[in-house]
């Protein structure tokens, strides 16, 4: 007697891969029409849901562009990291020792100054 394999469905997380499966599930619905098994769907009609799902994989398709180029736009932002970072903290640091006395000083040159007190330290079973 032989076995029949039952096959794992699988699908992609929401997203490319999920909208164009859902494009050729319409696909094969459109081509079937009248004897299409989905018309068997009684909260879900393919015939409505088609064409969102190509208004969504077309978004889709721009977010992947965005993305891409957000990406690149990062990239080139980062070129110059470590210099404008040490440059930066190294000014600050100038600029807290010209200032020791009044630190407010810097609130000057656009840097937030918290004069808050801190709390002492949490010591161990207290």
């Amino acid at each position: 007697m032989t076995r029949t394999a039952k096959g794992r469905v699988k699908l992609p997380q929401w997203g490319g891969g999920f909208l164009n499966i859902t494009k050729k599930i319409a696909a094969k619905h459109t081509e079937l029409g009248a004897n299409s098994p989905l018309k068997m769907l009684e909260d879900y009609d393919f015939d409505e849901i088609a064409p969102l799902a190509d208004a969504a994989l077309v978004q889709h398709d721009a977010a992947e562009d965005f993305a891409g180029k957000a990406e690149t736009a990062y990239r080139e932002r980062d070129k110059n990291k470590p210099l404008i970072n040490d440059g930066t903290r190294a000014a600050v640091n100038l600029l807290k020792a010209k200032y020791a006395k009044n630190p407010k000083m810097l609130i000057e040159w656009g840097v937030e100054v918290d004069d808050t007190k801190m709390a002492a330290p949490k010591t161990p079973g207290t």
